[in-house]
């Protein structure tokens, strides 16, 4: 569960209570910042969703997300473009579960279905 404030410099700031996996899952108070990003023109955008649909990754522009929840918990990691290079930022959980995107992006139209990390996706976006 999660409230949200815009905060004067436009971020927005969300508040709630969630299962921490760092606590063997209990429930526990939390505060995320969420940040909006300029975005270049004509940039790709990628998102796919794991066919059970409880995981999901996607890259817009130089800036990639994955995250979802898992059977002990939740997993999440976030990848920037820096200098031709990808950098990760953040990690938590079995990472290894959400596999990359490939720097050629995805082949595949919104609710197809492709392969990647050797399990199948549902393609949410893709232009």
């Amino acid at each position: 569960e999660g409230l949200f404030e815009t905060l004067p410099n436009g971020d927005v700031l969300e508040t709630g209570s969630m299962a921490n996996p760092d606590a063997g899952g209990a429930v526990q108070p939390y505060e995320e910042v969420w940040r909006r990003y300029k975005i270049e023109e004509d940039v790709r955008c990628v998102l796919l969703q794991s066919v059970e649909g409880n995981l999901w990754v996607g890259r817009i522009g130089g800036r990639e997300l994955g995250m979802g929840e898992v059977r002990k918990g939740f997993v999440a990691w976030r990848w920037e473009r820096r200098q031709e290079r990808w950098e990760e930022v953040y990690s938590v959980g079995k990472v290894e579960v959400l596999p990359r995107i490939p720097e050629q992006g995805i082949v595949g139209k919104q609710g197809e279905r492709v392969e990647l990390g050797g399990e199948s996706w549902i393609v949410r976006e893709n232009s």
